[in-house]
């Protein structure tokens, strides 16, 4: 038996007037959160303002403002729980590597703990494009005029600006042969185990001639230059180098003191 007097009463309105249920306080809080709630929140705490949260959600800015202040955002207990559910967020990323694909076909990993899923594909779309607004609105998927404002403002952020050097630096080491990778393809021509592909011109009668791509080994010669440059490298040689130096030589004897 709920005792009305414990419970709530929630007026509803209908074409024959209003009339009053009574929820218990479990049933209160199911009927008052939206699902979408919790998600504009995480909006809010990432620095989005409540128009831009409510254009990205598709709900009014009047409604997104009233979760603001019915749910307390600002509040030191909300901001409490909700550093619980990041932790609790961040050891399921920890735990599960997912791999993003991004709109160019790669795929990216998500490894940043102290940033959002939201900002780091922004991270990543961004060291591709070096724009600021497609790479927001791509992240985020909300409207082209708010990625322009947003995406400037995101870049100011010291933890967004860190992982993107980051990834501009692994991008470049990428890009860049390092020591090890030319002395192994060295190696390999001079073993005789890398491949080029050239492509020779043949004659095929009345005048006519194809052109068609014939795989080579090295040569001779490329497998000598390979090892001269692989001696050098570890100082087998010791070059003689040979001058014509026009020079005078004088010889003096100092025999002390005649007595």
């Amino acid at each position: 038996m709920v005792n009305p007097d414990t419970c709530k009463k929630i007026p509803i309105l209908n074409r024959c007037g209003i009339f009053f249920i009574a929820l218990k306080g479990s049933e209160q809080l199911a009927a008052k959160k939206n699902p979408l709630s919790d998600k504009a929140y995480e909006l809010y705490k990432s620095g989005m303002k409540l128009v831009d949260i409510a254009d990205q959600l598709g709900k009014p800015e009047g409604t997104i403002r009233t979760w603001k202040n019915r749910y307390q955002w600002d509040s030191s207990d909300t901001e409490t729980f909700q550093k619980d559910s990041e932790t609790k967020r961040n050891v399921s990323v920890k735990k599960k590597k997912a791999d993003v694909v991004v709109d160019d076909g790669t795929k990216e990993t998500l490894q940043n703990d102290e940033l959002t899923p939201e900002q780091q594909m922004f991270c990543i779309y961004y060291s591709k494009t070096f724009n600021a607004a497609q790479s927001y609105q791509k992240a985020y998927g909300c409207k082209y005029e708010s990625a322009m404002v947003r995406g400037s403002e995101l870049l100011r952020n010291v933890k967004v600006q860190e992982y993107i050097a980051q990834r501009m630096a692994e991008k470049e080491s990428q890009l860049i042969a390092d020591q090890d990778e030319v002395l192994k393809y060295l190696t390999s021509v001079l073993r005789g185990e890398s491949q080029s592909t050239e492509i020779v011109v043949e004659g095929i009668g009345d005048g006519c001639s194809a052109a068609r791509a014939i795989t080579k080994s090295p040569s001779e010669k490329d497998k000598l230059k390979a090892a001269e440059l692989l001696g050098k490298r570890y100082g087998l040689y010791t070059e003689k180098i040979e001058t014509d130096v026009d020079m005078e030589l004088n010889i003096n004897i100092d025999y002390g003191d005649e007595e």
